[in-house]
């Protein structure tokens, strides 16, 4: 199934292309909203245009004799050849959400009616 949710124009990682790996703390398509309410836009493959890989706990049974998901192989290779892509797990994609909110609402000004 192919997944691809579009970012947040005024978020703080508008532009940002994420894709999640393995088992998260909430289900991929909450992630996935909050990914893009951030502004990143989510995907469900690796590309080269991923810029960031969310990786949770990987099932063995799954990962067919491999020590890693399909998608950190994949986007090894492709920083191999010199994609800027992130790996981040997930208490890092947690910190980089409060982040960009934090970011987020520091642009709003305090009082909306006064502009």
């Amino acid at each position: 199934m192919t997944v691809r949710r579009e970012g947040n124009p005024k978020g703080a990682l508008h532009g940002e292309v994420i894709v999640f790996t393995g088992t998260l703390g909430i289900s991929h398509r909450k992630a996935e909203a909050i990914a893009a309410e951030i502004g990143c836009r989510a995907d469900s493959a690796v590309t080269k245009k991923t810029t960031l890989l969310v990786e949770g706990r990987q099932d063995a049974r799954k990962l067919a004799g491999h020590e890693k998901s399909k998608k950190r192989r994949r986007a090894e290779k492709l920083i191999e050849q010199g994609s800027p892509i992130k790996i981040l797990n997930e208490a890092q994609f947690e910190k980089l959400v409060v982040n960009a909110n934090h970011s987020y609402w520091r642009q709003l000004p305090l009082f909306p009616a006064e502009r």
